[in-house]
């Protein structure tokens, strides 16, 4: 497991209590400070894993590769099948080949979602994401899950103010793939980002670090967090 990935600045908040007019000072966590970084297998699968058609009753499944990421195989049957699954998905996919051998770029900067029926596509489809070096996220996981997990909720509401545009909008987008109420205002060069999360929420997380990365991330958001680790 490589280092979380974190910008050196750390945001400057102003925290308010969503139903108090007092307001004090606070920190909240770099969005890619959540995205633990993932051994890339180099070998690619023989077979992709198939898209399938989910139920309401489905399972989300959420990743993001913020940067890019590449492969190489000599098998370019096995490479088309490992691009098109990757562009089929959402992902950015660039493919060159040189001496025999397919170069293969992707990434997913933005979060993405999949609907899956059962545990077991769940199981496959975060084993292909992780030899892949993308990061995932189960949302409100089955009791029964395998995976170590992570409960959190912030019963009283906070608010930053964020001069860069673009990681205000990183921000929102990881607090709404968790399933928090945000909102956000831009005015005189900033952001006003507010989060909430009333209820307890759960995320199923691909490994043990990887649970403990993303319970330090939520925490110094200021979440109430809870951690189960595998059994």
């Amino acid at each position: 497991m490589n280092q979380i990935l974190a910008l050196s600045m750390i945001i400057v908040l102003a925290i308010t209590n969503f139903t108090m007019a007092q307001s004090n000072t606070n920190n909240i966590a770099d969005n890619n400070a959540a995205q633990p970084a993932i051994q890339t297998r180099q070998t690619p699968q023989k077979n992709k894993v198939p898209i399938v058609q989910a139920n309401r009753r489905s399972i989300s499944l959420n990743f993001r590769l913020a940067d890019w990421q590449k492969i190489q195989s000599k098998e370019m049957g096995q490479a088309q099948e490992i691009m098109e699954t990757l562009q089929s998905i959402g992902c950015e996919v660039t493919g060159e080949q040189q001496d025999g051998i397919l170069n293969i770029s992707y990434r997913c900067v933005d979060w993405k979602a999949m609907k899956l029926d059962t545990e077991q596509q769940v199981v496959e489809w975060q084993t292909w994401l992780t030899n892949k070096g993308i990061d995932s996220v189960v949302l409100n996981p089955s009791p029964k899950t395998a995976l170590p997990t992570v409960s959190f909720r912030m019963t009283n509401g906070r608010s930053a103010h964020i001069h860069d545009l673009a990681q205000a909008q990183a921000l929102e987008e990881t607090f709404k793939m968790l399933g928090c109420k945000v909102s956000t205002h831009a005015h005189n060069g900033h952001v006003d980002l507010s989060v909430q999360c009333k209820e307890w929420l759960t995320i199923g997380l691909t490994s043990e670090p990887s649970a403990h990365s993303w319970q330090d991330w939520l925490k110094k958001n200021g979440f109430e967090t809870r951690h189960t680790h595998v059994k």
